[in-house]
């Protein structure tokens, strides 16, 4: 078998809730199409992209801690990161990113998209 580890969803919960809930809710959302140890076999690249500054404490104690959570689990996913609207720009656009597959994670906020 492979040396690579699978997480079960309550270890990939507990990795989760180091950010926050909504963190956790988020990433267990995002990564449900992935959910089959199988999709885990070859690396995954997931683009993790929303339009704050890197500097923003939202990006710096939520958002970055957990990417650095799940590239240091050695899953099989890599997310890569890409602030300040690097990928489609403006917030409004942050819902039709992830659906059109531009990005796979996005910070995205209710009124505002």
């Amino acid at each position: 078998m492979d040396d690579k580890r699978t997480l079960s969803r309550r270890e990939f919960t507990k990795m989760a809730m180091v950010g926050s809930g909504a963190a956790a809710l988020g990433a267990l959302s995002t990564l449900s199409t992935l959910s089959a140890p199988a999709a885990w076999a070859a690396e995954k690249e997931l683009r993790m992209a929303h339009f704050m500054s890197p500097k923003h404490p939202i990006a710096s104690s939520l958002m970055y801690p957990w990417a650095d959570g799940v590239n240091g689990a050695n899953i099989g996913m890599i997310v890569k990161k890409f602030p300040g609207g690097q990928i489609g720009g403006s917030p409004p656009g942050a819902f039709k990113r992830v659906v059109n597959g531009i990005s796979d994670i996005e910070f995205i906020m209710q009124g505002y998209t």
